[in-house]
């Protein structure tokens, strides 16, 4: 997500790694709860403190309020890390399994990130209200407006992310467990082929097909959400905060990039001087809706982690990806799909794949995202693979902005990752060190040469 380095929403996905704050911690079912001096029963205590990082609140009753059932059927409670240590930023994240009654569960709790910058940071964009109110209100009338216009067995009536489920605990998600039905993250550092970037692209252009039929039906539904990230008029000590640390992240990029083996001597580093002193007007005027071109609700932060495969085998490294499901919908937006395209293809497809089969990436988006507006009978919503080329290469400083600040976090070895959890405001505010590992890895090193040299053809850096 480029408006913070490192604050990349996280995969919802299988464990790859056990977080040791978390992983194997056995939780207590015993409420508890202390004597009074009075006969009646004790005055209700605080609520669980969900923001500590800590998974120790997730306890039987929140299990058997997900599952509709008594709390006194939940046993065996066990919670570990959903995701590696590295693979989140804007949450902290469990998966609960239970025994309830004679069956048993697993459920996805997703709670507020660590350190008190990134816990702010995400209650002030709004990050869990967006995405349970797209899981809850938004993708379900998506798919009822599919059933409605083109059958329940349609590929548009299918569902595109997991299923949220009941929790009343303030500022907490809890989803359906979508690895019990096959899903996975597929491995972040080596990037997608291409087989799984056209799966991923098809689903894309699915989502916004949707989202197209669901604004001409009901437009506050999708411009509601509003701008996530690059916002002007907002308060003006939120504004300057973000604009000074923009700009003083490409600044300190620019540096860097002069003086490493790779880029040296390019004169790319000279070239992104001048434009940090603006690269926060230019993401605001680039992100805004487009008047009179098509557009979408984009997912907003569409990489790697944010989607997960099933196989049509079992042997994953030789099987193909079957069907995908869309995650961490927390960053939302209404705009040019390109977007989601310059995202998804920067920091996720394979290096080859970009540099070599751009064309044929785009063709197919645009290929599905046809089919699908003129399922759902919006045939003035089409793209031609010129027109959508020219609408990419338009968006290419967004494009741009994810490769100092999210590519670096997807190829980074764990050793390498993003530190986020005790980063403060100034170090922010002066480009702090967030990067400067992720920035100075093996594979980052390797791929971004080729990645600078894509923008400098695209005139970013003119």
């Amino acid at each position: 997500m480029p408006e913070m380095a490192g604050t990349m929403s996280n995969g919802d996905g299988l464990l790859k790694d056990k977080d040791s704050d978390v992983a194997n911690n056995n939780v207590s079912l015993a409420n508890g709860d202390a004597v009074n001096g009075n006969n009646g029963p004790p005055p209700p205590g605080p609520g669980p403190n969900v923001s500590d990082g800590t998974s120790d609140w997730i306890d039987a009753a929140l299990v058997a309020e997900a599952v509709g059932a008594d709390p006194s059927a939940v046993r065996d409670l066990e919670v570990e890390a959903a995701v590696a240590a590295g693979d989140n930023y804007c949450s902290c994240m469990w998966r609960v399994r239970a025994r309830v009654g004679d069956r048993a569960v697993s459920l996805i709790v997703k709670a507020p990130p660590r350190g008190e910058l990134m816990q702010d940071f995400v209650t002030r964009l709004g990050f869990f209200t967006k995405e349970t109110r797209m899981l809850k209100e938004t993708l379900p009338a998506m798919r009822a407006l599919a059933e409605r216009r083109c059958g329940p067995d349609h590929i548009l009536a299918q569902q595109m992310g997991p299923t949220s489920l009941p929790c009343s605990v303030p500022g907490v998600l809890v989803m359906e467990d979508l690895s019990l039905n096959g899903f996975r993250n597929k491995e972040r550092q080596p990037q997608l082929d291409m087989v799984h970037c056209k799966r991923a692209l098809e689903m894309l252009a699915r989502y916004h097909a949707l989202s197209v039929a669901l604004h001409r039906e009901d437009p506050a539904a999708v411009e509601d959400y509003g701008e996530p990230l690059y916002l002007r008029h907002q308060d003006p000590q939120t504004e300057e905060f973000a604009r000074m640390h923009n700009e003083a992240q490409l600044a300190k990029f620019a540096g860097q990039v002069d003086v490493w083996e790779g880029t040296k001597g390019k004169g790319y580093g000279e070239k992104m001087l001048p434009l940090s002193k603006h690269i926060y007007d230019n993401l605001c005027d680039l992100v805004a809706p487009s008047p009179t071109g098509i557009n979408v609700l984009n997912h907003g932060d569409f990489w790697i982690n944010n989607m997960m495969f099933t196989y049509d085998a079992d042997d994953v490294d030789l099987a193909n990806p079957k069907d995908v499901r869309l995650i961490d919908l927390q960053l939302v937006r209404f705009s040019s799909p390109a977007l989601d395209l310059q995202y998804f293809i920067v920091t996720s497809c394979k290096q080859e794949v970009r540099e070599e089969r751009l064309d044929e990436l785009l063709q197919t988006y645009c290929d599905h995202f046809n089919e699908y507006t003129s399922a759902l009978g919006l045939e003035d919503a089409r793209w031609t693979l010129g027109k959508l080329r020219d609408e990419f290469l338009s968006k290419s400083l967004f494009g741009f902005a994810a490769v100092y600040t999210v590519m670096c976090a997807v190829v980074a070895d764990p050793e390498d990752r993003l530190q986020v959890d005790n980063i403060k405001k100034e170090d922010m505010a002066n480009g702090g060190d967030v990067t400067s590992k992720a920035w100075a890895g093996k594979n980052y090193q390797r791929i971004l040469p080729g990645v600078l040299e894509f923008f400098a053809r695209a005139g970013v850096l003119d």
